[in-house]
């Protein structure tokens, strides 16, 4: 048995800042991505929203803007991700090495 779990941890105040760090995170306009990519930018990445629908994407990004911005809230951008097709996978992947020299968290 380990030690019981901490009661006190807030992940925006308890974690370092990821200002300056880029992050993909997939599936990010509904649901845990959708959270997953909110916690990023409210902890300074530097994000790309990779998902399929470009729509889905934007009313996702509204939202954001409409629960309001924070210190220290990140960049974000749509990243057209399609996984049923490697070769649209592939291109994707592409696209983002040209516009980024690095990757320091996949989500």
């Amino acid at each position: 048995m380990g030690a019981a779990p901490s009661t006190t941890f807030n992940p925006v105040e308890d974690l370092p800042s990821l200002a300056g760090k880029v992050v993909i995170v997939t599936g990010s306009s509904r649901g845990i991505g959708f959270a997953t990519l909110r916690h990023f930018l409210r902890m300074g990445a530097k994000v790309y929203m990779a998902v399929r629908d470009e729509t889905r994407a934007k009313e996702a990004m509204e939202r954001l803007e409409k629960e309001g911005r924070e210190p220290g809230f990140g960049e974000i951008m749509w990243h057209e991700l399609d996984l049923k097709d490697p070769r649209s996978a592939k291109e994707s992947a592409e696209r983002f090495v040209a516009r980024e020299s690095r990757l320091d968290i996949l989500g």
